[in-house]
This record gives C-alpha cells, sequence and structure tokens, in this order.
C-alpha cells in the first residue's frame, strides 16, 4: 500500500509541475531576467540561498532543545517550508515543517 501512495504522489507531483510549466511562457521569463540583467538575477538568487541558509540554521537551533537536528535536514525543511507558505494560506508551511521534524525526530507537533 506504501507504495501506491508513494507512486500517487508523483503522480500528483508531476501532474502539477507540468501544469504549471504549461502556463509559463519562458521566453517571456528569459527576455524579462535579459532586461533586468544577467548579474543582478545571479545576485539575488545566491543572496536568497544564504538567507535560507541562515534561516536553516536559526531554525535547528530553535528545535535543539528537542531534538538534535541535522543541518541537512534543517535547510531542507526550511525551504519546503517556505515552498510550502507560498503555495496554501496562513503561512501553513510552519504547520508542514513540525509535522516534518516530527516524522524524522519525533519531537511532537506542538
Amino acid at each position: 500500500m506504501v507504495n501506491l501512495k508513494l507512486a500517487l504522489s508523483y503522480v500528483i507531483s508531476i501532474a502539477i509541475i507540468a501544469v504549471v510549466l504549461y502556463f509559463i511562457d519562458f521566453s517571456s521569463v528569459i527576455e524579462n531576467i535579459s532586461k533586468f540583467g544577467l548579474l543582478q538575477t545571479i545576485i539575488g538568487f545566491v543572496l536568497v540561498f544564504v538567507s535560507y541558509l541562515f534561516r536553516a540554521a536559526k531554525w535547528r537551533q530553535l528545535v535543539a532543545p528537542f531534538a538534535k537536528v541535522s543541518f541537512k535536514h534543517a535547510f531542507h525543511v526550511t525551504v519546503i517550508g517556505f515552498f510550502v507558505n507560498n503555495f496554501l494560506p496562513l503561512r501553513a508551511g510552519e504547520i508542514v515543517r513540525a509535522f516534518l521534524l516530527n516524522r524524522f525526530y519525533h519531537i511532537g507537533k506542538l
């Protein structure tokens, strides 16, 4: 049964990605990036990535009294949480982070 759930989750994920990619006008994206400037775009991506690294370190320290979370897991959970916040209302990514940490470290959801 677990394999069916996993397969279904992959199918749903691929379908959502396909729908999103279908509606993206890549030539327009490239044109707008070129107007903004490639260097500024790269700097922006680097700054966002670095901010996620700092946020993961902060989040790791916040849960340190409850579990010893590796930086890798803290980073993944942080990025997933922000991703979910972009698509669901009411900062649901924070709840997703708690559920993910509970899944791997059994520290409780609240």
